[in-house]
């Protein structure tokens, strides 16, 4: 069937032949043979380069999520060792501040047996500074209808650790005012209530001074 469909065609085409020039039918089926197999050979190798294309494009997109993990893996490890580094830090920070304190505490412990010594309240020293940050918070707690707190001011910066105020030991004569600035300079609130009247305040004050508060 193959070959009479090859033998019609050239029948019915004079381009291939003159009219007088017998045709072999065989050569010519052989011709388009090969030139079929040459399109099939070509058609396969077209699909082994496209192949081989989607396989270099597979390979190059594993290579590029091989690095992107391995970038990841990278930042990572990068995060966790900053971490580890600024706990460190933040361990040693407080590793230190504590051993401030504690130092700063055993010289208000002197102080405060120096005044427990004195005769009068105005031989009296000041302690130093052992809670970090202002206590203008604590101040909000304890302020009492007589004072205005808009007018009371936080210290910028707040004194640090081992700091003292500046004092005034005449304490029996301070007013509501001068207390809360001793609260916000020492953050603490030396054990006074919202319902105590000022002479209960000056005297938790002088307490705090004789046995360094609650330190």
């Amino acid at each position: 069937m193959y070959h009479l469909a090859v033998k019609n065609a050239y029948s019915n085409t004079t381009f291939f032949r003159d009219s007088a020039t017998p045709v072999d039918y065989e050569i010519k089926i052989r011709e388009l043979e090969g030139k079929i197999a040459e399109l099939k050979s070509d058609i396969a190798s077209s699909h082994a380069s496209t192949n081989n294309a989607e396989n270099t494009a597979n390979n190059a997109q594993t290579t590029a999520n091989t690095a992107q993990a391995t970038a990841n893996t990278v930042k990572t490890n990068a995060s966790i060792a900053e971490n580890t580094a600024h706990n460190a830090q933040t361990t040693t920070d407080a590793a230190k501040i504590t051993a401030n304190i504690t130092r700063i505490t055993a010289k208000n412990v002197l102080i405060a047996d120096r005044n427990s010594h004195c005769r009068y309240t105005e031989e009296f020293s000041a302690l130093r500074k052992v809670t970090l940050d202002s206590g203008l918070k604590l101040v909000k707690e304890v302020c009492p209808a007589t004072v205005n707190e808009t007018d009371l001011k936080d210290i910028f910066p707040a004194p640090t650790i081992g700091a003292t105020p500046k004092f005034d030991s005449r304490i029996a004569k301070y007013s509501d005012e001068d207390i809360l600035k001793m609260i916000i300079f020492y953050n603490d609130k030396f054990g006074i209530a919202l319902s105590d009247n000022l002479t209960e305040r000056i005297d938790k004050f002088r307490s705090f001074l004789l046995d360094c508060g609650e330190l």
